[in-house]
């Protein structure tokens, strides 16, 4: 019984979810007008019957690798427990992957030193999951001390190989660009290396002032201010994922005692 409430309840949230998506997104359409009619647009035509087109500055939107999703899996905020499937993740990177994550080449030491502060001062860590494991990772961490969050704040992203150009880059950065921005984040810096054109397609699609120095790259994403919809989104997500975990957790158990009953 216990279960089938847990499963009723998810059912809910995550209905309210789509709601909640669909209703932000008509929303913003009302708000910014639909870029199809608007005076000047490559759908709009004047007078004379000619296609109308914008000059200028006006640049062409084109569509990345990393804008398709063709991934299957969930999102969801990492708890205080699961630090284990985040180390185990970043162990799993290879070298080229762990090297862009870090900017240089790191030791398993090392990651796993890092990745048991993984919530430490209050970060902020979504991780992908298929097959019960964390695939991918973004971070959101606060930059400067004390405990409420500042106006700046950093993100890192890492994908495992076999997960690459499937949309999740572009997903977490949604995801954490959200997060920073109901917290009153002004600047969301990203670092990467020069050569991480997968990691610098996303931060230009967001409108990020890119500084380069010395073969690195500093991204400088403004994010808008929080709205009653991004609050809610993060409120509601927050809650399908918390069952989410749980379901997760029960299962290991499950599994657990059943492998101990087939060993006695």
């Amino acid at each position: 019984m216990l279960l089938r409430g847990a499963a009723t309840l998810l059912f809910i949230n995550v209905q309210a979810l789509k709601y909640l998506r669909y209703t932000n997104r008509l929303a913003d359409f009302v708000q910014r007008g639909s870029p199809a009619i608007r005076p000047g647009s490559k759908g709009s035509r004047n007078a004379n019957g000619h296609q109308s087109r914008r000059r200028g500055q006006q640049r062409e939107k084109t569509t990345i690798m990393s804008d398709i999703k063709t991934w299957s899996g969930s999102i969801r905020k990492l708890a205080p427990a699961e630090i284990g499937k985040f180390r185990d993740h970043l162990l799993r990177l290879d070298a080229n992957s762990r090297r862009l994550r870090f900017a240089h080449g790191v030791s398993n030491s090392f990651v796993e030193q890092y990745a048991e502060g993984m919530l430490d001062d209050g970060s902020i860590v979504f991780g992908f999951f298929e097959g019960g494991e964390v695939r991918a990772v973004a971070e959101l961490r606060k930059l400067g001390t004390g405990e409420a969050w500042g106006e700046q704040a950093e993100a890192a992203f890492s994908v495992e190989t076999k997960f690459q150009e499937k949309g999740l880059g572009s997903e977490l950065m949604a995801r954490v660009i959200r997060s920073a921005r109901n917290r009153g984040v002004k600047h969301l810096f990203l670092s990467c290396l020069a050569e991480n054109g997968k990691m610098l397609s996303i931060a230009k699609k967001h409108d990020a002032k890119l500084h380069f120095e010395f073969g690195e790259v500093t991204s400088d994403i403004v994010p808008e201010d929080a709205s009653h919809f991004s609050l809610l989104a993060e409120a509601v997500e927050d809650r399908v994922g918390y069952m989410m975990a749980v379901f997760d957790l029960q299962k290991r158990h499950d599994e657990a005692e059943a492998a101990l009953d087939k060993a006695a």
